[in-house]
């Protein structure tokens, strides 16, 4: 008892660093992308992303806002630290849309196949969608992402080798008008 109360104490005690606040007319968020440095030693696994913050103009859109910053890639200081990511300068313009409805952050590209194949791959496709999805989930009300390219659910399932479940509304296109 007296070892937790010590604990406590001793951390309220530590000054803790203060973080920088943005400027009016700015906001904090954060992208998520791989980083083979932070992953526990010995672990491959491509599902693994980190937050990096980012401060931006204010946008009362902020899931689309999060998700320019995450389509841009790493900054060169961020890929100096070893964070990794399918997406890059090249990738910066290919959201058209993303709409939250029911729980789900509904996000459409443009086709990117060509400019993006090793997403065709396993593990070229988890590291895609847990950047996508972590960046997403971060904000309140979003539990899932249902992806399409231009407009066609099916067209991005198939691609990333996941095939469309028809059980469910995953790639039922009128969600995305």
């Amino acid at each position: 008892m007296l070892a937790g109360l010590w604990f406590i104490l001793s951390r309220l005690a530590v000054k803790q660093p203060e973080l920088e606040t943005e400027a009016p007319g700015e906001m904090r968020l954060e992208v998520f992308y791989s980083n083979s440095r932070l992953d526990p030693e010995g672990v491959y696994d491509c599902t693994l992303v980190y937050p990096v913050e980012r401060v931006i103009p204010k946008n009362p859109d902020i899931t689309r806002a999060a998700l320019l910053e995450l389509l841009k890639g790493p900054t060169e200081a961020e890929q100096e630290e070893g964070y990794t990511s399918p997406f890059s300068s090249d990738t910066a313009d290919m959201l058209v849309s993303v709409r939250v409805a029911d729980g789900k952050a509904y996000v459409d590209f443009k086709d990117f196949r060509e400019l993006l194949p090793s997403v065709s791959a396993s593990c070229g496709s988890q590291q895609f969608r847990h950047q996508v999805e972590q960046t997403l989930k971060q904000f309140p009300g979003i539990g899932a992402v249902v992806y399409a390219i231009e407009k066609i659910p099916q067209t991005f399932y198939e691609f990333v080798g996941l095939g469309c479940d028809w059980r469910s509304t995953t790639c039922d296109a009128s969600q995305f008008p």
